[in-house]
């Protein structure tokens, strides 16, 4: 017999092995749980409306927590996420409420929060987690849908000039093949790496798709089509991208695969989709799909990057990441493929198998650990999200 990838998947029977571990009760403990562990992280920082994007840790013990000025907007996600899934009125109105002060703050601050200074190309750009004094795109590109998706929910101008200032900065950035180079502008240095950018900044994707079906402006559905364009052209012929892109050229700067950054993708995905149901971005996710799930099988977890690793992140690079998991939930439930839903919950798994439980220990209790020195903001944010697509599965 042939042990086609299909018939070994089918053999293993991952779903009817995981569902006992996957109840809607375990599921909303585990993100209420990050939910705590969110709202320590906010109140260390002593300013309503901030969060720290880092605990770190020494023989066990908190030694302190790092960059208060994340603007992982992710947790404006998160937030709204815990809401809906919050089974008492009093619960849903505390997470909407982390999620308005939260917001409000970016949207408030033009140093701290999204840029809005003389440099009126960099608007809306955030201020960049390392306290560098650098600005980026990476944050602000994922801030369009949790900025929209609450002023639904809670209307403010705010919200609305916010996710306007951001998406007319990323349309005048878009080069013509496409790609929006917006890695990083600083005041004193002006816009930097314009000729080396991550694949991450192909979620420019969903900030078009984002304001098309919020103004119906047809400049925001040219700018989607550039951009699936160069989806496209730089998705490789196994369904992975490169690392690092020449923004201009489209050609990879180098050979490094960094699969954190597939999280990014499938979300981006996960948002433009339902604007357009485009038939290209459904193969693209597919086939990113694939290689995950191809991975998976290998090595049995997703490591942050693969061969060959670029240099800055040998440090961690072998380290198991969870952060696909919405991703491939919401691809298993839009292709119907039990596959990439398995793959989902799996790395869902992973992240809530690790998870502390420790109400004494705040900083600690409900996080997301990486590896035994440090929780971040992003992995915890990415397993509330993972969470609440579950819920919709079991």
């Amino acid at each position: 017999m042939i042990l086609t990838s299909e018939f070994r998947h089918r053999s293993a029977q991952s779903w009817e092995k995981l569902l006992p571990f996957l109840s809607a009760s375990q599921v909303r403990a585990c993100a209420f749980a990050v939910g705590e562990w969110f709202e320590e992280a906010c109140r260390a920082t002593g300013n309503a409306g901030k969060c720290y994007r880092s605990a770190l840790y020494q023989e066990g013990e908190l030694v302190g927590w790092s960059h208060p000025n994340s603007n992982t907007t992710e947790l404006i996600t998160a937030w709204l996420d815990l809401s809906e899934m919050a089974e008492t009125p009093l619960s849903r109105q505390r997470y909407l409420e982390n999620a308005i002060r939260y917001a409000h703050q970016l949207a408030s601050d033009p140093i701290h929060g999204f840029y809005r200074g003389e440099e009126v190309s960099a608007h809306g750009l955030a201020w960049y987690w390392t306290d560098d004094g650098t600005y980026t795109g990476g944050y602000s590109m994922r801030a369009l849908g949790p900025l929209l998706r609450l002023n639904a929910l809670a209307p403010d101008s705010r919200l609305i000039d916010a996710a306007l200032s951001i998406g007319n900065t990323f349309l005048g950035r878009q080069l013509p093949n496409g790609f929006a180079s917006v890695v990083g502008w600083c005041p004193r240095r002006g816009w930097l790496s314009e000729r080396n950018a991550g694949s991450r900044y192909l979620y420019s994707v969903a900030v078009f798709a984002h304001l098309y079906r919020f103004t119906g402006d047809s400049c925001w559905k040219d700018a989607y089509e550039r951009s699936v364009q160069a989806i496209e052209a730089t998705q490789r012929e196994d369904g992975a991208f490169y690392q690092h892109y020449d923004p201009v050229t489209l050609e990879p700067t180098d050979q490094s695969v960094k699969a954190h950054f597939f999280s990014y993708l499938l979300n981006a995905f996960s948002e433009a989709y339902p604007v357009f149901e485009d038939e290209r971005l459904l193969t693209v996710s597919r086939r990113l799909g694939d290689f995950i799930v191809r991975t998976y099988a290998a090595r049995h977890q997703l490591p942050y990057c693969l061969d060959p690793v670029y240099k800055a992140d040998l440090a961690g690079a072998g380290s198991a990441v969870t952060d696909s998991a919405a991703g491939m939930l919401w691809l298993g439930a839009a292709t119907g493929d039990a596959r990439y839903r398995d793959v989902g919950a799996k790395l869902w798994l992973e992240g809530y198998l690790h998870q502390p439980h420790a109400p004494e220990a705040p900083g600690w209790h409900g996080a997301i650990p990486i590896g035994d020195k440090r929780c971040d903001l992003w992995y915890a944010t990415a397993q509330v999200m993972a969470s609440r697509r579950l819920l919709d599965l079991i």
